[in-house]
């Protein structure tokens, strides 16, 4: 979903930012190629590597737990 210029970006996730605010831990980090959205290229993803890898963790045992019972 790449923004094609009917919205505004939100300017706290644009790529010229130095530091982004991540929006689930509250914690300021350094943005770097891979926290690049990959839905919409323009801007950088909301939550930082930790807050997704915990939520890829979680969801993976959710989904085992769901499957095998």
């Amino acid at each position: 979903m790449v923004n094609n210029g009917e919205t505004e970006l939100n300017p706290d996730y644009t790529l010229n930012n130095t530091k982004i605010l991540c929006n689930r831990c509250k914690v300021y980090y350094q943005p770097d190629k891979k926290d690049i959205s990959r839905k919409n290229p323009n801007v950088y993803n909301k939550w930082c590597q930790r807050c997704r890898d915990y939520q890829f963790q979680k969801n993976l045992i959710h989904r085992y737990k769901k499957n095998n019972e």
